[in-house]
């Protein structure tokens, strides 16, 4: 497993992804880190950024937006996971 405590409670990752597309490789590919981080012991969670409003067009009590604040000050770790768009992130995460 990934600690070496076994009285240790499990890492917290939390797993983003930067592509609303409904076939996403980013997605996919974040399913199966959580997959593989679940195996060796952390607890995870998946964000889906749909529906997350666009910067600064709601105010800081959109659902969406408190769930991400949430769950990032919940985290111990986080992966990020998106495509290429002409040499930088997708919008969503520069969002």
């Amino acid at each position: 497993m990934l600690g070496a405590d076994p009285v240790a409670p499990p890492p917290r990752i939390l797993l983003l992804y930067g592509s609303l597309r409904p076939q996403s490789y980013s997605r996919k590919l974040a399913l199966e880190a959580e997959r593989i981080l679940r195996h060796l012991g952390a607890e995870t969670r998946v964000f889906d950024p749909h529906g997350l409003p666009l910067l600064d067009s709601v105010g800081k009590d959109h659902p969406k937006v408190q769930q991400l604040r949430h769950w990032s000050q919940w985290s111990e770790g986080q992966v990020w996971v998106s495509p290429e768009r002409h040499g930088a992130i997708t919008g969503v995460f520069k969002n």
